[in-house]
């Protein structure tokens, strides 16, 4: 089905338990479907006995989290955003973290529309706008030297969460460099005036200026609530600094008030030469379909994709509950120029019939950065 319209996509990142009651919560205000990925989420803590004594740091610390997505339109974009954080309490620290991003939703199965949620009666919320995202697809076992750079600078706390990588393994073999399938993508959720500082430690850190060892790219943020709680451990002030952070940034409305300085660190202020005018292609479908589909894509010019499984939740009394519980999210970088190839072949292919329930959308990506050969 032809749609081309904009659509917003929420995002929660939260524990088990906290997500599965947030869900059952949304699907009584009407949401009809909605997606989620196991991942987790890194923490620092305190190291214990003889390695505090020698004073070699903090630790890692691993917690499980649930990643839900779900499309929405923009008039309850909000509302939505204020009924999750007062729901699932997510104004407290530690307990998750909820935004919103425009995407274009291109083409999709008619059971694959945007949720058609009621406007609901919750005051709104005071968010914030000033925010920004990052993503990093990263060999297997990167994702927590990448995170802790969010965690180390105090910038936000990283979702991690695993996939398959297709097709870039191909051009990277022109460098005689094996490549791993399987990856790990970082997720971190900051301010808009921090992420390039971020982004440029994080290019440094995972030595992303070699062939074949990742791709990190910024996407932007429409409003949001963001955990800021990094570390785990006991509190000396009756008041933890996440919580303070927390209460400033609701009262001042924005975030430019902890602006941040990264000249100490060794990697700002690198000239970086980035990549722009590109898009984030998303593809979602039925499992076992999206390798295919994949293929059907790069024939018609995508570089790759990076898949991953997802569970699809619908409510007995949609329609949607038609679809299997098994899907798959297919992730491509591509250029604007692109879109309309690649949209067509995969129609092409069969990513809208009964066998598939496809869905298709993107959103802009400003900056990107990857290993280039040099010509």
């Amino acid at each position: 089905m032809d749609i081309d319209k904009k659509a917003i996509e929420i995002t929660i990142f939260t524990n088990k338990e906290i997500a599965s009651a947030l869900l059952e919560d949304l699907e009584s205000i009407g949401m009809e479907y909605s997606n989620s990925i196991a991942g987790r989420r890194i923490l620092l803590q305190e190291r214990k006995g003889l390695f505090k004594m020698l004073g070699t740091g903090k630790s890692l610390m691993y917690d499980p989290i649930t990643i839900i997505t779900f499309l929405v339109s923009s008039e309850i974009e909000q509302t939505i955003i204020s009924f999750i954080i007062k729901k699932g309490r997510l104004n407290i620290p530690g307990r998750g973290t909820v935004f919103s991003k425009e995407v274009t939703l291109i083409k999709a199965h008619e059971l694959c529309q945007e949720n058609k949620i009621p406007n609901i009666e919750i005051e709104n919320r005071k968010l914030l706008s000033d925010l920004a995202g990052i993503c990093c697809i990263a060999h297997s076992g990167e994702g927590d030297i990448l995170g802790r750079v969010g965690l180390e600078t105090g910038s936000g706390v990283p979702a991690i969460t695993l996939g398959i990588g297709t097709g870039f393994r191909d051009k990277i073999g022109l460098w005689r460099v094996a490549i791993p399938a399987e990856k790990e993508i970082v997720n971190l959720v900051t301010t808009s005036h921090n992420v390039e500082k971020v982004m440029e430690m994080m290019i440094d850190i995972g030595a992303l200026d070699q062939p074949g060892k990742g791709f990190i790219y910024l996407y932007p943020i429409k409003m949001g609530s963001v955990n800021m709680k990094a570390y785990v451990g006991l509190s000396r002030q009756a008041a933890s600094i996440e919580q303070m952070v927390t209460v400033i940034d609701e009262i001042k409305g924005d975030t430019r008030w902890r602006r941040r300085e990264f000249s100490k660190y060794p990697a700002a202020g690198k000239k970086i030469k980035y990549l722009k005018d590109l898009v984030n292609f998303t593809l979602i479908c039925d499992e076992g379909r999206a390798t295919d589909l994949i293929k059907a894509a790069m024939d018609a010019g995508a570089g790759g994709a990076t898949i991953s499984k997802l569970k699809y939740r619908s409510t007995k009394k949609s329609e949607s509950s038609k679809i299997s519980p098994a899907r798959e999210i297919s992730e491509m970088i591509i250029s604007e120029k692109q879109i309309e190839r690649v949209v067509k072949a995969l129609e092409e292919s069969g990513a809208l019939d009964e066998n598939t329930h496809g869905q298709m959308f993107y959103s802009p990506i400003p900056k990107a950065y990857t290993y280039m050969k040099k010509v």
